[in-house]
């Protein structure tokens, strides 16, 4: 069946036999065409793929603002840099995120230019975000000096009684709480979940399927 939309590019247009990196999204995670892993794979796992991985990253690095005529200011990791445990191959190969600069990604595959104005909005996504916490067990009036989006969840499972698993990442943000709930609330944790290995990472039932699907109708992101 052909899937090419005639309006849109798409995954589907791509010459995969010419292509050694691919974005799915305008906001720098970059994936490898890699032979083995990827249907279509072209990079060769061991030297090859380091090379390319070392050339990308070097010329993200030496990116040029067009307005200022200065590099950006960027942040260039590869997968292995942040992320840990048995779904690192699940992961970008690089991520790519320009620091302190109002920009956006084109989607306009007729230009070679990366960036691309708006009359709408000036950019995209910071770095930092924002945590407040409100209400009961939240009492203390606090500033944090530094936080990470990681520390969200083990902290909500603490608030909610709930047991956190020993793997994962993040701490609970005892700060935040008056010290006689964090007597009363010991910190409760559980073995983290065995992985089976022999299953299938993307598998969903027929049932959280369907759900997945409502769900996204419902954000508008299926029709």
């Amino acid at each position: 069946m052909n899937k090419r939309n005639f309006l849109f590019l798409s995954l589907y247009d791509i010459d995969w036999s010419r292509t050694r990196a691919f974005s799915r999204f305008g906001f720098g995670q970059i994936f490898f065409n890699v032979r083995g892993r990827d249907p279509e794979g072209i990079v060769n796992p061991g030297e090859e793929y380091n090379l390319l991985k070392k050339e990308i990253m070097k010329k993200l690095n030496e990116i040029i603002n067009p307005e200022t005529g200065l590099p950006f200011k960027n942040a260039v990791f590869c997968k292995e840099d942040i992320y840990k445990g048995p779904y690192v191959d699940d992961a970008p190969d690089i991520i790519f995120s320009p620091l302190g600069e109002h920009c956006l990604p084109t989607d306009n595959f007729m230009t070679k230019s990366l960036f691309t104005t708006s009359s709408l909005i000036s950019g995209i996504h910071r770095r930092e975000g924002i945590f407040l916490a409100i209400g009961s067990p939240f009492t203390r009036r606090i500033k944090l000096k530094k936080t990470s989006i990681m520390d969200i969840a083990p902290t909500l499972l603490y608030a909610l009684g709930c047991e956190i698993p020993e793997d994962m990442d993040g701490r609970v943000l005892k700060e935040i709480f008056p010290p006689q709930f964090l007597a009363d609330n010991l910190l409760k944790y559980s073995a983290p979940e065995k992985i089976d290995e022999g299953k299938s990472r993307h598998s969903l039932s027929e049932e959280e399927e369907k759900d997945l699907k409502s769900r996204l109708k419902a954000l508008g992101y299926l029709s």
